[in-house]
């Protein structure tokens, strides 16, 4: 599961892995790129329910099964629970940014429910009706791509000069690269490692910490 998320730009949304790996969602509409067939905003609520990020002023999820469970849980909060219907949508959707009419004319048509019905009152079915009817207003999930980023080569040796001073770095596929180069390619994500500085303030490489301190460069 994705651990955080970012917005890149107004088309593509950046999903991080625990591992540093990352995919890109790019294109369709804003609940595909965000997983959150809600469309629920961002803030201290959507991250108590799982979210991992913002974007475009919405909550990113990090994946459609938990956007979903938000929605349930926005519905039955305190906030919600005890209103009808009718008086939740644009609760949940206001006039500012919907057209309240169309979204409850659509929540009729697609649920058949009594707007007048609380939703505290409706059964397990019937608010699964209606978390079905919001995401179909909110949009649904247009076609988009999910995008893998390219595998980054490792770093795994280096190479001293007679006064203790990197000079190179081996990288996996790649071969030995000066330390210029090498730190060169991290900028760019080619490469995974992290740049840091000494208390000297000279830069070098670390290899990404995990679980073991064998295979770590010093």
């Amino acid at each position: 599961m994705f651990v955080r998320a970012q917005e890149k730009d107004k088309r593509n949304v950046v999903y991080w892995n625990e591992d540093g790996s990352s995919v890109t969602y790019s294109g369709g509409n804003r609940p595909l790129r965000n997983q959150n067939p809600g469309n629920m905003g961002a803030g201290p609520w959507a991250n108590r329910h799982g979210a991992i990020g913002k974007a475009g002023g919405f909550a990113v999820f990090p994946n459609y099964e938990v956007g979903r469970a938000a929605i349930f849980s926005r519905l039955q909060s305190p906030d919600f629970v005890s209103q009808s219907i009718w008086d939740a949508i644009p609760h949940y959707a206001p006039a500012k940014e919907n057209d309240v009419a169309w979204y409850r004319k659509l929540v009729k048509q697609a649920t058949g429910l009594d707007l007048q019905r609380k939703i505290k009152d409706l059964t397990k079915s019937e608010l699964e009706s209606l978390v079905n009817a919001i995401e179909r207003a909110e949009g649904k999930f247009e076609p988009g791509q999910i995008i893998p980023s390219k595998t980054k080569k490792r770093v795994s040796a280096l190479k001293k000069n007679k006064k203790g001073q990197t000079i190179a770095y081996f990288v996996e596929g790649m071969g030995w690269l000066t330390k210029g180069q090498a730190i060169a390619l991290v900028r760019q994500g080619e490469v995974d490692a992290v740049i840091a500085r000494s208390s000297s303030g000279t830069i070098y490489l670390r290899t990404r910490p995990d679980e073991t301190t064998a295979n770590n460069l010093t």
